[in-house]
């Protein structure tokens, strides 16, 4: 399990997925309506498999990509 912090300027979306390095979806994280401000997001790894992923945010009209690494 792990924090992500996202930060809004106002009133937004945030959408966050998680994804296979093949590029498959695996499970989504949040969707949802957010205030402004910093937000704490848990990417809970329960049931994942070891292994490189990719995290893709989507918030406030703006889109990005981070590696992620779950080991047990």
């Amino acid at each position: 399990m792990g924090k992500l912090e996202v930060t809004l300027p106002r009133f937004g979306t945030i959408h966050i997925v998680l994804f296979d390095i093949l590029g498959r979806s695996v499970r989504t994280v949040v969707i949802g309506d957010f205030s402004p401000g910093k937000h704490h997001i848990i990417v809970d790894g329960a049931g994942i498999a070891t292994g490189v992923y990719l995290l893709r945010i989507d918030a406030d009209g703006a889109a990005s990509t981070r590696t992620v690494m779950f080991l047990r």
